[in-house]
């Protein structure tokens, strides 16, 4: 019987120092942690302008500082998976299917800072993702002859997209012709005939398709272009002639985004010409950036390859209402909008207590929220990190 009270005593103590000031290793199966972690996601979708949206697969790590009156912050090592959904997709990340180990998955960590002030309102600080497909012999020694990534840079995924691109630009029921805007993915398969996969983002000129002088096109003005994301397979015969399936997702433009929005009962379909019902709408919100040169093998079908993103570890600052007294796992109804980096948290004044200070006297400091500059190097919590893993890679 004292064995029991004291090991009731021993549970309560522990639950009481998880809520003292400082910094503690936090459980990788509490709900708080899985909404911190999935609402980190959710940010870093939202935030990335190129390649695939990010799912969640486990939690490695959690950290918790409690900073009293201005709330916490979550120190979260995140073991993320690559998804099929372009990143400019408007299906929701936990919808999107995961990459699979034949296709060679991509996997890898992010490393996110999160706050929760006592308003309810979730700070995403900071992150920093490091992701890697798999290696070539490690698919190769369970499947000889799936496909293998080859460069998306170079002449047999250029040649790839082209002809597939053409195949759209001739057959879709769109009014101007669509230029690449990049290659995300290329992949080539050497059984029987040779094969070429190859996955792409695609973007609206101001070119008509009845026009047969293609010279001088450029990109439509961001608010009222389509934009989208295809992907291909080109069969080659021994007669070298290609054989090409490609399917397009076509996006909405920001415009009629922000009309739909506005009008419960709008139509959904684009400021376009296309009344296909079997077309999905999305947005992308940033500009596709051209860059110059490369262009004496791909010009002649409009292809115009996109810069690069230049990091990925950088400070983002978004918010959402975080309900942290709930245990549901639901977190991705929540506002959504943008502070400034230099957003000062409101001073707590006692009531009816506030001294009065002279007219030149400086303000009181302002209470801030401390964030650490490097990951916490400290051992995780012992009994549940790391978390289970969400998905199984077939």
């Amino acid at each position: 019987m004292m064995q029991l009270f004291f090991l009731l005593v021993c549970v309560q103590l522990l639950s009481c120092l998880a809520q003292l000031p400082g910094l503690h290793p936090a459980p990788c199966n509490s709900k708080k942690v899985e909404k911190a972690a999935r609402l980190s996601i959710g940010y870093i979708n939202e935030e990335r302008m190129e390649g695939y949206k990010y799912s969640l697969n486990r939690i490695n790590k959690a950290y918790v500082d409690y900073q009293v009156s201005l709330g916490k912050v979550y120190y979260l090592d995140l073991d993320v998976l690559e998804t099929k959904c372009y990143i400019a997709s408007p299906k929701p990340w936990q919808d999107c299917e995961i990459r699979p180990f034949l296709e060679t998955k991509v996997s890898g960590t992010c490393e996110v800072t999160m706050s929760v002030t006592p308003q309810a309102q979730a700070v995403m600080y900071k992150y920093s993702c490091n992701l890697a497909p798999d290696k070539q012999e490690e698919v190769t020694d369970v499947c000889p002859d799936c496909p293998l990534l080859i460069d998306p840079d170079g002449s047999e995924a250029a040649y790839a997209v082209n002809v597939s691109l053409n195949k759209y630009n001739a057959e879709s029921n769109q009014s101007n012709y669509f230029a690449v805007a990049g290659i995300t993915r290329a992949s080539r398969q050497e059984y029987l005939d040779q094969a070429y996969f190859v996955e792409f983002p695609i973007y609206e000129t101001s070119c008509l398709k009845k026009e047969v002088i293609l010279s001088g096109c450029n990109y439509k003005p961001l608010e009222n272009a389509h934009n989208g994301f295809c992907t291909a397979e080109v069969s080659m015969n021994e007669a070298n002639d290609p054989a090409v399936e490609v399917a397009c997702e076509i996006y909405t433009p920001k415009v009629q985004e922000n009309e739909n929005n506005n009008h419960k009962n709008s139509l959904q379909t684009s400021t376009g010409p296309s009344d296909n019902p079997d077309i999905k709408h999305g947005t992308r919100e940033n500009p596709i950036v051209v860059k110059e040169g490369k262009q004496d093998q791909k010009a002649n079908l409009g292809y115009v390859p996109v810069t690069q993103s230049p990091q990925k570890n950088y400070v983002l600052v978004s918010k959402r209402y975080y309900d942290d007294s709930s245990e549901s796992d639901s977190s991705e109804e929540m506002y959504l909008s943008i502070l400034k980096l230099s957003r000062k948290i409101p001073r707590q004044l006692a009531h009816r207590r506030t001294r009065t200070l002279p007219y030149n006297a400086p303000d009181p400091p302002e209470q801030k929220l401390v964030f650490l500059h490097t990951f916490p190097n400290m051992p995780p919590h012992s009994l549940t990190c790391p978390g289970s893993a969400m998905h199984i890679i077939l």
